[in-house]
Parts: C-alpha cells; sequence; structure tokens
C-alpha cells in the first residue's frame, strides 16, 4: 500500500513508480555551466523504475549521477540519458493531486546518504512536499513561524564600571548633558524638558510589550535592554518632532558629530591627523571597540567575511586610496553584532519606518567627514545568518552598515 511521506522521513531514497515519465529538456550551449541530473532505470530494483538518491556525488550508485552538460543531452559510459532538472521534478511533483511513495530499502551505503546535509533540491522539495500533504492555505503554505529563540541576559553597558560613555549618549535623567536630547531640541527648538517628559511617556506605554521579548535587569541606561527601549522612545518622539526627512538626517549626523567629538576629547593617542582613506583604518578600529568595550556590540567584522584580504585592517588598499584621488566611489562593509539597539531597530522597521536608532555608524560616517572631507552615505540591514527551513523564521543578530564614500 502506497504511503505519502515528507522527505524527512525518507532515507535518502525515493523510488517513483515509472507511471511517472520524466522526460528533461534540452541542454543548451549557453547552459554549459549548469550540473545536471540523469536518470535511468535502476539496476538494483525492479525493472521500469525510477530511482533517485540524494547522493549525487556517489559514484558507486547507478541510480543517480551527477554530469555536467555537454552537448544536447548528457551522456555517461556510451549510455543516453535524458536530462531531468530539478524545476521539472518539483513541478511535476506538486502538479499531482496525490502522488504514492512507496519506500524501498536500498543497501547501508545508500542509506547512509541521508546522513549528509541537505542540499537546496531536497529543501525546496521537501517544502513542496509539506505543502502538498498538508495543504496551500496561502502564499507560503499553512506553515506557523516558529517562537523566536530565548533572549540573552542582558550586558552591563559599561567599561571598568564606568558608564560615563553611555551617560554621554543618552542617560538616566534624558537632560541636555546627553548628546541625543541636546542635539534633538537644536535641530527642533523645543525645550529639553518637553522632550524628555515625551520620551517617559511614550517608555510607559511600550514598557509592558517590551519586556515580554527582552527583559531588563534594572531600570537604568546601564542596562542593554533598557537602553534600547530609551532609544526606541526617544527615536518615536523624535520622529512626531520632525516630519522633515532632511531634518531627520541632519539630526543623525549630528548625534554623530558630537560623539566623534567627546571620543576626540576623551582619548589621550594624538595621532597626526589622516590624509588618506587607508589612514582612518586605526581611527575606525578605535571607534568600533570603544562602543565594545563598553558592551554597547558584543563584537565588529570590518569588511566581508568571504573576503579574508579585504578584511580586517586591511578593509583599504593603496587601490582604493587611488581611486579615491580619482574621485570615484568606494565601498566598503562593517558589521555589528548584537548592538544594543537591535530590538528598537527591528520593531521601528517593522513599523514601516526606517527612522531607527542609529549611533555607532552615524559616528563612523562623521569621522570620515572630519577627517577627510568625505561625502559619505551608508545603508543599513539586519542579517539572520543562521539558515532556518521554515522561510517565515527570521531572527537577525547582525547589524550591516554598507558605506559608499566619495571625496
Amino acid at each position: 500500500m502506497p504511503v505519502l511521506m515528507s522527505m524527512t522521513t525518507l532515507a535518502g531514497v525515493l523510488v517513483l513508480q515509472s507511471s511517472l515519465a520524466f522526460t528533461g529538456p534540452r541542454i543548451r550551449g549557453s547552459d554549459r555551466r549548469h550540473t545536471c541530473r540523469t536518470t535511468r532505470t535502476c539496476e538494483r530494483h525492479e525493472p521500469n523504475t525510477l530511482c533517485i538518491l540524494s547522493n549525487s556525488g556517489n559514484e558507486n550508485n547507478e541510480c543517480f549521477s551527477t554530469l555536467d552538460c555537454d552537448g544536447d543531452y548528457a551522456t555517461k559510459r556510451g549510455m543516453k540519458d535524458k536530462v531531468i532538472s530539478r524545476r521539472l521534478l518539483v513541478n511535476t511533483l506538486t502538479s499531482a493531486s496525490a502522488l504514492a511513495i512507496p519506500i524501498s530499502l536500498c543497501e547501508p551505503a545508500v542509506a547512509n546518504a541521508a546522513a549528509k546535509a541537505k542540499g537546496a533540491a531536497e529543501y525546496d522539495l521537501e517544502f513542496y512536499m509539506r505543502n502538498l500533504i498538508q495543504g496551500n492555505n496561502d502564499k507560503e503554505g499553512n506553515i506557523q513561524a516558529s517562537a523566536p529563540p530565548p533572549s540573552l541576559p542582558s550586558r552591563s553597558l559599561t567599561s571598568n564600571s564606568s558608564s560615563k560613555f553611555i551617560q554621554s549618549i543618552i542617560n538616566d535623567e534624558l537632560n541636555g548633558d546627553c548628546i541625543a536630547i541636546r542635539t534633538l531640541s537644536q535641530i527642533t527648538n523645543v525645550p529639553v524638558n518637553d522632550i524628555s517628559q515625551m520620551t517617559v511617556s511614550f517608555r510607559s506605554k511600550v514598557a509592558k510589550s517590551f519586556a515580554t521579548r527582552a527583559q531588563w535587569q534594572q531600570e537604568s541606561i546601564v542596562d542593554e535592554y533598557y537602553f534600547d527601549l530609551t532609544a526606541y522612545s526617544l527615536y518615536r518622539t523624535a520622529a512626531v518632532l520632525i516630519s522633515d526627512y532632511k531634518l531627520r538626517s541632519q539630526w543623525v549626523n549630528l548625534i554623530g558629530e558630537e560623539i566623534y567629538r567627546h571620543l576626540a576629547l576623551t582619548t589621550s593617542d594624538s595621532k597626526a591627523k589622516p590624509s588618506r582613506l587607508t589612514e582612518t583604518i586605526p581611527i575606525m578600529q578605535q571607534i568600533l571597540q570603544t562602543f565594545q568595550s563598553n558592551n554597547f556590540i558584543a563584537s565588529y567584522r570590518l569588511g566581508d567575511k568571504n573576503e579574508e584580504y579585504r578584511s580586517g585592517s586591511n578593509i583599504f588598499d593603496t587601490y582604493d586610496d587611488e581611486d579615491i584621488d580619482a574621485g570615484l566611489s568606494i565601498n566598503c562593509l562593517i558589521s555589528l553584532l548584537r548592538p544594543a539597539t537591535l530590538t528598537s531597530s527591528l520593531q521601528i522597521v517593522g513599523e514601516g519606518s526606517r527612522f531607527i536608532p542609529e549611533f555607532v555608524g552615524t559616528t563612523l560616517a562623521a569621522m570620515w567627514r572630519k577627517e577627510l572631507g568625505m561625502k559619505v552615505e551608508y545603508e543599513t540591514y539586519f542579517v539572520d545568518e543562521e539558515y532556518r527551513p521554515n522561510p517565515k523564521d527570521y531572527f537577525p543578530s547582525e547589524q550591516l552598515l554598507q558605506y559608499t564614500l566619495k571625496k
């Protein structure tokens, strides 16, 4: 009796009855870089059956082979096999109203293939099969989003038990001594006390909702999650006070300038003013290390993680200096792992706004503007580095800053 089963329960082998005739499309010369999968009659099972194994690289299995396209059809050992594409297989399977999949036990070597990591084809087929069996009530099936992972304990935003740096950005009193409140008052001409009261009022309204996702240990700015809540409330207040997008950008830029000026005054390292892009790398690292040492970010990465040479202290080279001098633009990536404003930023993005709490990226931009007189633009993205089979799951922990620099 045929049994309907999902891909996860198949021990790496599916034996499909020959009543399903799979005929692959002809392979054009322009498709030679594509890797094709060929099928033929299985010699280990019953005649007139088509056997597909999940291990595409096993030369000992004559049931399934992977060849490079060469000519109209892929060939192997003098036998002409018609090509079956992954898309055709998926379309054929999902077009059937019901699909009976008898299960056949193969040799242990074949069964062991199931222990290997599944590829894109296996994940796609599993998803379509699940939709076929469980129904297709919406665009992505009736799969529900998974519960988010538990929140990590909140960090203390201090360095050597000192909270001066964080308090200089936003303090517990929300008065004019902190950069964010003072600069917002400058841009809007709204008194500091009024901004403070609006922020506190908004914070009290959303505190209960925030606590369900990230519970703070103390109601103080030095607590990572309470800082996140306060930053969200402040930026929502700013969105009410500043409707003009250019003024919003000016405020964010002003925050970066003030933070960079504060860092320049508090650091004892007096170096010569940089004149080239490569000479700003130590300053970039110093800014990021200051945020990291105060636990504002868990860690950071300069450059693309897939390009080892163009990362870390090699994020810029002499060719970039030459391009900048020639009037060309330079792009670079900076990753922030677990920034203290992650939850507030994701919440505001989910509400349909891009006016998110920003302190690290704007400080770096202010440094390039002040030291080299550059035009700096950047975009912010949030990345979930872990692959999740459920397409509705999205739990980012990384903030990616993509800069475009030009003189």
